[in-house]
């Protein structure tokens, strides 16, 4: 953006300084209570924690300071000399003649060290996140000499040019400038100064011209009788400060824009939540102001103009003109809002009237809408190089000049709370800000664990300080550090009675168990459910049905496709919770393995807390900044192919391999490489994903968090028998494609085979009424063209088509299909006498955790562990089930199992057994010290979450834990490695680079070989 001179009239201003072009020069060598512009580097403030070092702030009384950060853009309207004696704190002295007595002693003893003395420049300011006018005085030596700077900056009027006697100089009003803090460093001290340079941001919105006159005047015509002795009025004891401790109204107070009453009294409102509030038109309380307006109109148009009205009230009554009725409809500004969005699909008529009504809020600074149109937002200009941006967003259309409707020439994008965002952000909204906030520390109840007095942990205060301050947010901590004590902790405090409990099935008996653990407020209505339930009742809702003001999304990793349904109904709920309470809602997305499979699988998490947080307006966008990708053809078409992770600096950016093994340097073979280039290293965008989610995410780390022994690993190698390994040989030859052969090995590495048998017969559901006939489209022309859909062909083919019946090419014309059912062929497998080991090495402590990737295993595990006399808890798609050895009874439901696994006194030696799937999230197994992985799956995410339902507190820290994988073909390992590749992905976008060991270097893994 250029830099533009803000829209001032100079030529209304006054003279705008005080003394000659001569003194300031000098002055910049080295008490009327404006608001203070201040840098601050050391002093009581920052020892108080008022404010940073480094930040420039606003003093507001004795213990408040308006932190603006550690930059500020300012117009700068006027300058006057200054001098201040701060001997007497209680009577400063300030003296703004140069030339006068008074002036020149303070002047002098400035020089003094501790004199409390000052002079300089001061300057009259705008600043512009506040709206405020602010005096900055550069009155020590380092802020004198960068007081020169800003000079160029300051107005220049054709009376002060001709006066001044200025050549090639333009008249112009004040330029937008930029403080920015330096740390300086001299010898042993150190502090801040202010350093100036150009803003190329203009200045949207200005006090009026008016205010300008009155304040520069002001500033350059101070009391001319003597010395000013100034006593600091204490700060506002009013009744609202000493309830908030602040002045909510101080913002608006302060603006020099003119504001509506409604928009003063929202903003003091919003204020009254967030004392740094900006000042404005909060959407979140737009529902805290009515308008009643009246209207007259032709009865017929009046029903659909009250339709649209939904559910604001309103009075109507006959008019003395025949067929013209009045009507005052009276709502608040949200619904208003509301409807003249919804009528802009109505008649005409109704259009028209609620367009005039729009037209009348605008008119009186209430514009709420931001050039929406049925459900879309208009670019009615939109500059050539802001195209890519708008493209981007969700929705994006151009609508040329011979399209239909009344919109043309420009382009427009939906209406949703993501192009919302990214369109303030466009605007230089900080739309951040929210984010940016330091969490706030809030005060908790004492709590206990089974009626035992227990204090959580620090980083569970700061998950439930983070949910508290954001409302809005992914909690990224792994396995074990405790994220749902801390989600109770943030439900209880939050004052929401209504929430939503999202999680796997198999987690939500848990986390029963743990709400009653900790003797949870029972008046707060917690409704726990399935992420199938929240599809089922998002695809059933209707404008008006009840939601919940916060929903805790647990496990949230199974929202990481954008396109599941699953993630499409947590969005719908998600938006809905925004839409209807705005800040006040909570969406809170826990998961211990945010990203499983790649980084891309940040982005659905992050769109559902948060739209538009990250830029990227999709997952191939973000995969595309995070990739290098490449064009492949494919039989459909090129498209882009992922080659590799932007995740290490060493990288080429061209070629995305390290810079000795890709083609970067000429030699003896450079002929035959056509791509050959300069090595240029790539960016770790992978690790920058940690710092973009910074604010939206806290991520915590077990590592960090827990004083938990290190998990101890172990590997059995299972070697395979010849026959074993011909059969292996021949599946791979015989499969179909890749993915079906690998399927097939795991499920002989893990001792059977899945096959499927005839179980009696079946209706046809291919032929209509199972009659054994079908009917086909043909052509005339040649009767072999058949087609046995037509619904994708053009209208001009299918008219040239006729139709004939034909048997079924399924059932063959009987009507009946074979009836196939799935059986599962056990063959022996070594993994059998190693788990019976394990079994053995278990039977001390009585409980031992297995997991297996197929229900053929987990059910030939089940049998090995009956048959060794152990207890089983079996947990996979079926759900939850207890068996006993002796008479084999079965009891069903997932409470009762866990009891009956948590029993270690009553129940001796049970195996929990489970799909990782199933049993691998949101339970806690710490009575176990070993975790068998019978066979694992390619689903990194399940693996990582079984490992640590041992591996958390409560475990017995002297035992530790061990995790044993039982390897028997090489498809064991091939899966192991890959888990491994994608979780030091998973783990660099969560802030951690510790490199994992090689299997035969790391301490904490030991090879065993069964014979």
């Amino acid at each position: 953006m250029s830099n533009e001179i803000a829209p001032v009239d100079i030529g209304a201003l006054p003279s705008t300084q005080l003394a000659s072009d001569a003194d300031f020069d000098e002055l910049a060598k080295g008490g009327d209570f404006l608001g203070r512009l201040q840098l601050y580097s050391k002093g009581k403030a920052v020892d108080k924690r008022l404010i940073q070092g480094g930040n420039f702030g606003i003093p507001e009384g004795k213990d408040e300071i308006v932190d603006l950060g550690t930059s500020v853009d300012l117009l700068v309207f006027a300058r006057r000399p200054k001098a201040i004696d701060m001997k007497d704190p209680e009577n400063l002295i300030i003296e703004y003649d140069n030339k006068s007595d008074g002036f020149k002693r303070i002047a002098m003893e400035a020089g003094e060290k501790d004199s409390n003395c000052m002079y300089g420049v001061s300057f009259l300011c705008f600043e512009r996140t506040t709206g405020r006018w602010l005096e900055f005085f550069c009155g020590s030596k380092s802020t004198r000499i960068e007081a020169k700077k800003i000079f160029p900056f300051l107005p220049l009027t054709a009376e002060a040019i001709a006066a001044r006697e200025l050549e090639d100089v333009e008249p112009h009003g004040p330029l937008p400038l930029t403080l920015e803090s330096k740390y300086t460093e001299k010898g042993p001290y150190s502090w801040f100064t202010p350093q100036v340079k150009k803003c190329s941001t203009p200045f949207t919105k200005l006090p009026k011209t008016d205010d300008i006159i009155a304040q520069v005047t002001k500033f350059v015509n101070p009391s001319k009788e003597g010395p000013e002795k100034v006593v600091e009025p204490e700060p506002e004891q009013g009744k609202k400060k000493r309830a908030l401790g602040y002045n909510p109204s101080k913002s608006v107070d302060g603006s020099s824009i003119d504001h509506s009453e409604s928009e003063r009294f929202l903003s003091c409102l919003a204020a009254m939540q967030d004392k740094d509030a900006p000042v404005g038109l909060p959407p979140r309380l737009l529902s805290h102001v009515s308008f009643s307006v009246l209207i007259i109109v032709e009865q017929l148009d009046l029903t659909e103009i009250l339709e649209a009205a939904g559910e604001m009230v309103f009075v109507t009554a006959e008019t003395v003109m025949r067929g013209i009725d009045i009507a005052v409809i009276t709502g608040t500004l949200k619904q208003w809002k509301d409807a003249v969005t919804h009528a802009s699909g109505r008649s005409p008529a109704c259009q028209d009237c609620y367009g005039k009504v729009l037209s009348t809020f605008k008119a009186v600074g209430l514009d709420v809408w931001d050039g929406i149109e049925d459900g879309r937002i208009i670019f009615r200009k939109s500059p050539f190089g802001l195209k890519d941006e708008i493209k981007a967003m969700g929705g994006a259309r151009w609508h040329p000049a011979d399209g239909d409707g009344d919109i043309k020439r420009c382009w427009s994008v939906e209406d949703s709370q993501r192009n919302r965002f990214q369109l303030a952000y466009m605007q230089g909204e900080d739309v951040y800000a929210w984010f940016d906030r330091e969490p706030i520390q809030h005060e908790f109840r004492d709590y206990f664990c089974n009626g035992v007095p227990a204090t959580p942990m620090t980083h569970q205060f700061d998950l439930a300080n983070h949910g508290l301050t954001y409302h809005y947010g992914i909690w990224a901590a792994e396995m074990g550090v405790g994220k749902t004590l801390s989600a109770q902790m943030m439900i209880e405090h939050s004052g929401v009675k209504v929430w939503w409990w999202v999680g796997p099935k198999t987690s939500l008996p848990n986390i029963r168990r743990e709400f009653k653990k900790w003797d949870f407020d029972p008046s707060i209505e917690v409704e726990m459910m399935t992420y199938e339930s929240v599809v089922r009742r998002m695809d059933e809702y209707k404008p008006g049905d009840p939601i919940p003001q916060g929903v805790i999304a647990d496990e949230s990793s199974r929202c990481k496709g954008a396109t599941s349904q699953r993630t499409r109904a947590m969005q719908m709920l998600a938006n809905l919770i925004r839409e209807k309470f705005g800040y006040d809602g909570y969406v809170i997305l826990m998961s211990g393995t945010p990203s499983p499979k790649t980084p891309v699988d940040w982005w659905a998490q992050a769109e559902i807390a948060w739209p538009g947080f990250l830029k990227e307006g999709s997952p191939k966008a973000l995969e595309s900044r995070l990739a290098f990708l490449v064009d492949a053809e494919f039989d459909s078409g090129v498209f882009k192919k992922r080659i590799g992770w932007k995740d290490n600096e060493e990288k080429c950016e061209i070629c995305g391999d390290f810079r000795e093994e890709g083609a970067h340097e000429f030699d003896e073979l450079s002929e035959e490489v056509e791509d050959i280039h300069d090595f240029k290293p790539s960016i770790n965008e992978v690790a920058l994903m940690y710092e973009r989610l910074d604010g939206l995410a806290i991520i915590r780390h077990k590592k960090d968090c827990l004083n938990l022994p290190e998990k101890r690993y172990r590997r059995v190698i299972c070697k395979p028998s010849a026959s074993v390994n011909r059969v292996a040989k021949g599946m791979m030859q015989a499969a179909p494609n890749t993915i079906t052969g690998l399927t097939w090995l795991r499920e002989l590495s893990d001792g059977f085979q899945y096959k499927d048998v005839k179980d009696g017969t079946t209706a046809c559901s291919h032929c209509e009424n199972h009659s054994g006939k079908v009917f086909e489209w043909f052509s005339p022309e040649d009767e072999d063209k058949v087609y046995g859909n037509i619904d994708a062909l053009e209208p001009e083919v299918v008219e040239k088509l006729e139709r004939r019946e034909v048997e079924c090419p399924r059932c063959h014309g009987s009507g009946e299909m074979p009836k196939m059912v799935r059986v599962s062929r056990e063959v022996p497998s070594p993994k059998e006498k190693a788990l019976k080991l394990d079994l053995k090495r278990c039977e001390e402590t009585g409980r031992i955790v297995v997991f297996a990737g197929f229900t053929g295993s987990i059910d030939r595990v089940t049998r090995v562990c009956l048959k060794e006399g152990w207890h089983v808890v079996k947990c996979d798609g079926r759900g939850f089930q207890t068996i006993s050895p002796t008479d084999g009874t079965v009891a069903q439901g997932g409470d009762e199992s866990l009891e009956f696994w948590a029993d270690t006194e009553k129940n001796s030696k049970v195996a929990f057994v489970a799909h990782p799937e199933s049993g691998g999230m949101s339970l806690t197994l710490t009575e176990a010290r070993m975790a068998v992985f019978y066979s694992n799956s390619f689903k990194p995410e399940y693996r990582v979450q079984a490992e640590d339902r041992i591996h958390r507190p409560g475990m017995d820290l002297n035992i530790g834990c061990e995790i044993v994988d039982y390897c028997h073909l090489a498809t064991d390992l091939r899966v192991l490695d890959v888990i491994t590749e994608n979780r030091k992905l998973e783990k660099m976008t969560m802030g951690d680079f510790s490199l994992e060991l090689d299997i035969k270097d790391n301490p904490n893994v030991t090879i065993e070989n069964l014979e």
